[in-house]
């Protein structure tokens, strides 16, 4: 049996799009609007739908993300955008419970 995490806690809101792509970590870049983040930034969530106008943003639940740098320890740990869509540990960074990693796939299966 493998363990599933899908949906746990999961909450999404809907911002205005100022750039974000699907399935990456988003940062609030303006009143109700969201962009995709640049190196270091702080990230609000993880986009899980957009039109170009109109984001939908997972905000808290369960995420996969791709991860570069240092792989994630499991356990609690500061994370940060990589500029590339996905994340890295950086202290400072929104704090982030880290379940899964796969180094092969270099994702990271974390509640947000």
């Amino acid at each position: 049996m493998k363990v599933c995490f899908n949906g746990i806690g999961q909450q999404v809101v809907t911002f205005m799009d100022a750039g974000s792509v699907k399935g990456q970590v988003c940062k609030v870049s303006d009143g109700g609007t969201v962009a995709a983040c640049a190196d270091g930034d702080v990230f609000a969530g993880v986009v899980v739908y957009t039109d170009g106008s109109w984001a939908d943003v997972q905000l808290k639940g369960y995420v996969t993300v791709p991860y570069t740098g240092t792989a994630p320890a499991p356990g609690w740990c500061d994370m940060v955008g990589n500029g590339s869509g996905g994340v890295a540990v950086e202290d400072g960074g929104r704090s982030c419970l880290v379940v899964e990693v796969d180094t092969t796939a270099g994702t990271v299966g974390m509640f947000i």
